[in-house]
């Protein structure tokens, strides 16, 4: 490759970078992160079927995936007219316009955020964490671990979250004065 020269990243491989990013934009929109799921694989499917409209020239691809993803969780908020509606068809264009303007930092910076942001949480609330996100175990199990109740250990779990969502905000936030 010449110095200076930039080639052309093949789609697959932009499609599979952009996975975990279009993934948390799709679960934002709908508010569910199971149902989340089958969104992206069938926005997936779309994009992989129109692979050939794909210009890069005009944009980037996420920006394109974003796109079709919000028609998609339109698409799949008419099949679901007999559960129950989260929001409705202007929150999510609300949420989605604000989710483009909000996008200010990468995902791989926001994931150095949160590990800095954890660090600076307690051993015990990183570990309440870890047990119910990263390994799935319930309250209850989390709860009887501790010798706690599950109220108390929701609580925790809130609480921490939310400290979390506060301190990633604040480090994006201060990054827009030049630092990302």
């Amino acid at each position: 490759m010449e110095f200076g020269r930039t080639e052309e990243v093949p789609f697959e491989l932009e499609l599979a970078n952009a996975q975990f990013g279009l993934y948390t934009h799709i679960a934002s929109l709908c508010g569910n992160p199971h149902d989340a799921r089958d969104i992206l694989q069938e926005v997936n499917r779309t994009l992989c079927r129109r692979k050939d409209e794909y210009d890069p020239s005009r944009g980037t691809l996420m920006g394109w995936a974003r796109t079709l993803a919000r028609f998609e969780v339109l698409h799949w908020r008419d099949r679901q007219k007999r559960a129950k509606v989260l929001f409705s068809n202007d929150m999510v264009e609300e949420v989605a316009q604000t989710l483009a303007e909000e996008a200010s930092a990468p995902v791989d910076v926001r994931l150095g955020f949160l590990e800095e942001c954890l660090g600076a949480l307690s051993l015990h609330l990183r570990e309440m964490l870890f047990a119910h996100h990263a390994e799935r175990q319930p309250l209850a199990s989390i709860a009887q671990r501790m010798k706690r109740d599950a109220h108390s250990v929701a609580n925790s779990l809130y609480v921490a979250r939310g400290s979390l969502r506060k301190c990633i905000e604040g480090k994006i936030e201060a990054g827009k004065g030049g630092v990302l």
